[in-house]
């Protein structure tokens, strides 16, 4: 089991998805690349490095937050989960197989977007961030995912839930505009999800923002303490075994 167990799960529900589908990469490329060309189109080509950085980051959310629908759908459509859970596999290694899977699947819309975001700003530190940053975010989103949709009844509800979270990480945050235009009194709110940390790191990274030292290192405590959270959820809360 292990490692092998997770590459497995991801090849099954990712790669081996996407080749027998190819169709559902219209779906992958729908909403990040639409607010791409809509920047773009209404705004011109000074918008494009902030949207790069909010769909770039948006695959990864999109990849966390499927999490819930595919986990749901596995446990309550066609009860094969079940079978996991009498199995040696433990929780964490299903987790992190269905959330590669969602890595694998979206890793097209990836491949494409962190080519230009490389080139904005091609140092070592930037091209750093821009790799880590997203891994970081993805794993958190997936596993607070995972914990969430051990407690969802059904897949309808399922995927409710994903669009949801999807909005509350990707829309309302900063992501893809900047954080002064929300009031002082509202900032704070921004601050508490985690995405807007993402979005911040990465905008500094490709030179959008400037950020002092102290405010980039609270940005990657805040996402290192929210990553730990999320993980404790997933492994020691979550409902593996139905009651």
């Amino acid at each position: 089991m292990g490692l092998t167990s997770v590459l497995i799960l991801g090849y099954m529900y990712g790669f081996l998805w996407l080749r027998r589908n190819l169709l559902s990469m219209v779906w992958l490329f729908s909403t990040p690349f639409t607010i791409l060309f809509l920047f773009y189109t209404i705004i011109g080509e000074k918008a494009l490095p902030t949207a790069f950085v909010g769909s770039y980051l948006m695959i990864f959310v999109g990849a966390g937050v499927s999490v819930i629908g595919d986990v749901v759908w596995i446990k309550r459509e066609i009860k094969l989960q079940d079978i996991f859970v009498a199995s040696p596999l433990s929780p964490f290694e299903y987790m992190a197989g269905i959330a590669l899977a969602e890595l694998f699947f979206s890793s097209p819309g990836i491949i494409l977007l962190i080519i230009p975001l490389i080139f904005l700003n091609p140092q070592p530190y930037p091209i750093l961030t821009i790799i880590i940053v997203p891994i970081i975010t993805w794993i958190m989103v997936s596993s607070l995912s995972f914990y969430l949709s051990t407690f969802v009844p059904n897949a309808r509800n399922g995927w409710q839930i994903s669009s949801i979270l999807s909005l509350i990480l990707t829309i309302l945050p900063p992501i893809f505009y900047p954080i002064e235009i929300i009031p002082e009194i509202l900032r704070p709110l921004a601050y508490i999800i985690p995405t807007t940390h993402s979005a911040l790191l990465l905008k500094e990274s490709v030179a959008i923002v400037s950020l002092s030292l102290n405010e980039i290192l609270l940005s990657w405590l805040y996402l290192t303490l929210f990553l730990i959270f999320s993980m404790f959820l997933a492994i020691k809360k979550a409902r593996w075994r139905e009651i």
